[in-house]
């Protein structure tokens, strides 16, 4: 297997950074932190860069909250916009890429570029050339997967993909300083480490 390394500096380069805050910013539109990063997101981009080049970067304390989904309770765990989603999104727009490699072709969910229209296309695809081999169809779930992962084996399989020390440090933080058990739901970088392991 080829392990990635020499990453990080392409994690704290200006540029991906100011992404990160564009991509981080998405959707939280009436979060204070995205309101102040978007009217000046060079000023926040200088004080994440000195964070990832000094190596001073600290995960903030986790929020819990309980929500109610398509008649499941899910306890979503999340930190703040800034700095720590920015620094999830700094981190995955590098090595999103080499974790998306190691996916099975026919991952849809939370993935960029493809999704579950992409998933249901490709089923109607299958229906329409194979319909007696399709006939039957098994619908399951995994009960609390994301709480289900084992870290120390997730971040095993992460140690033998990726060998540059400072990025493996970083992801270190957002996997074992959650609270409870597994990884969060309410990370950004929990949709793409659930289906990395």
């Amino acid at each position: 297997m080829k392990r990635f390394g020499n990453l990080y500096g392409q994690v704290c380069a200006y540029d991906n950074i100011l992404l990160a805050i564009r991509n981080a910013s998405r959707d939280h539109a009436r979060d204070p932190a995205v309101i102040n990063m978007k009217a000046n997101p060079d000023e926040y981009a200088g004080i994440i860069r000195d964070m990832l080049v000094n190596h001073t970067y600290k995960q903030s304390a986790y929020r819990t909250r309980v929500i109610f989904e398509h008649g499941k309770q899910r306890t979503l765990r999340y930190t703040r916009t800034f700095p720590d989603r920015v620094v999830q999104h700094c981190l995955l727009q590098i090595i999103g890429p080499i974790l998306i490699g190691t996916y099975i072709s026919d991952s849809y969910a939370s993935i960029p570029n493809k999704g579950l229209h992409h998933g249901s296309v490709k089923l109607r695809s299958w229906l329409k050339i194979d319909p007696i081999g399709t006939r039957y169809c098994l619908k399951i779930d995994v009960h609390h997967y994301y709480d289900s992962i084992d870290r120390n084996i997730l971040y095993q399989m992460l140690c033998r993909k990726l060998k540059d020390q400072a990025v493996l440090a970083l992801l270190h933080q957002f996997i074992f300083q959650a609270p409870g058990t597994g990884i969060p739901i309410g990370n950004y970088l929990s949709q793409f480490l659930s289906n990395f392991i």
